[in-house]
């Protein structure tokens, strides 16, 4: 396995994209065979249009066995393991991409996983969003399944913390270098994912976050899933992003429905209105996936006990959409008084929880 580490070499010639590197490879020629050929028969690899000028200087320049050997010490000091597309561990699935990354550089477990969920969603999300995606990344990782997402602010980061809260797996696929944290503030959640879960990236040292870096971690991020779930996103998300590719792939897709007045949910809503599967609790996702019987197994322990007349009438009538004290009290037929009063009773047993408002809905942890 010496010559793995060509790849790490071939995956950092400047100004050198996954286009170019995958013609590069035509003939079926190798990292090692590029790196070690003569001027004069390489030459002939740069004359496709695709190439500009200063390409191939760069290339010969690049061509550095002291540095690749200091880059690979210094992957193994810093505990960063790397997997190449021709390696036994390299994902399958990222085999089916158009274009797969040719080398993924990982912290942590670096482990294939029998379901594997990415939650997307709005950076500047509600309230009511971040609530579902930390509930619904308890709920599928307590279930087994590894919860994949984007490290980003908003529901990315809410969906990361609930699995780790559940004590399950998370998957983080970064837009960045390998041992660069964007944002800044999520270094201490990064670090947590490292400890039991999985740090992805196809960019290795050093690489700062650029906008044109996100969109290619997003078919990453669909293709290690064979579901993508969309919490919250507005009609122009980058989170369709993540979308598009998993329906290039074929991979499921599902939506929680949202707000029909605001923008926040426009991305999402038209989803469902396009088919994606409508997901109001975490078994409507895992019954895509599980044995006939398999998911009550699972939820059959998380039955909420102990309510009884008006109590489960009122908690029966709040979902996992954001609803009012008023509109509860036309479903119910329970005063409006009382029925402040039981909401509150419901809040301190930790069954519902209060939002922004004054709207409700069920603590899913507990679905």
């Amino acid at each position: 396995m010496e010559d793995r580490k060509y790849w790490l070499w071939f995956t950092r010639i400047e100004g050198i994209g996954l286009k170019k590197l995958y013609m590069l490879l035509e003939n079926n020629k190798t990292p090692k065979e590029l790196f070690y050929m003569e001027g004069i028969k390489l030459k002939k690899y740069f004359q496709n249009p695709v190439f500009k000028d200063g390409d191939q200087e760069r290339f010969f320049k690049s061509r550095n066995i002291r540095y690749l050997l200091g880059y690979e010490k210094r992957l193994e000091a810093l505990g960063i393991g790397y997997s190449t597309i021709e390696d036994k561990d390299y994902p399958s699935s990222l085999l089916e991409l158009y274009d797969p990354p040719m080398v993924l550089y990982y912290r942590g477990d670096f482990k294939s996983h029998s379901l594997s969920i990415s939650v997307v969603g709005a950076r500047k999300c509600t309230a009511y969003g971040r609530k579902v995606a930390e509930a619904f990344g308890y709920n599928l990782a307590k279930a087994g399944v590894n919860v994949i997402s984007g490290l980003a602010r908003g529901i990315d980061s809410e969906a990361h913390k609930g699995a780790l809260k559940a004590g399950g797996f998370t998957t983080a696929i970064l837009g960045c270098g390998i041992n660069i944290c964007y944002p800044r503030e999520h270094i201490k959640l990064m670090q947590d994912i490292s400890k039991i879960g999985c740090i992805i990236s196809e960019y290795g040292l050093d690489v700062p976050p650029r906008p044109g870096l996100f969109p290619m971690r997003n078919r990453i991020i669909s293709g290690l899933s064979q579901g993508v779930l969309v919490v919250e996103a507005k009609k122009k998300s980058g989170s369709l992003i993540t979308v598009d590719a998993a329906l290039e792939g074929g991979k499921d897709i599902f939506a929680i429905p949202g707000d029909v007045l605001g923008r926040s949910n426009e991305g999402s809503n038209n989803l469902i209105k396009l088919g994606a599967k409508v997901v109001f609790t975490t078994k409507d996702i895992l019954e895509e996936y599980l044995p006939i019987g398999k998911e009550w197994e699972i939820y059959g322990k998380n039955e909420v006990v102990g309510l009884e007349g008006e109590e489960r009438r009122v908690y029966d009538n709040i979902g996992i959409t954001p609803i009012g004290a008023e509109e509860l009290m036309v479903l119910t037929g329970i005063r409006i008084e009382i029925l402040k009063y039981i909401l509150l009773k419901l809040e301190i047993k930790e069954v519902v929880l209060q939002l922004p408002g004054s709207k409700y809905i069920k603590n899913s942890t507990l679905l």
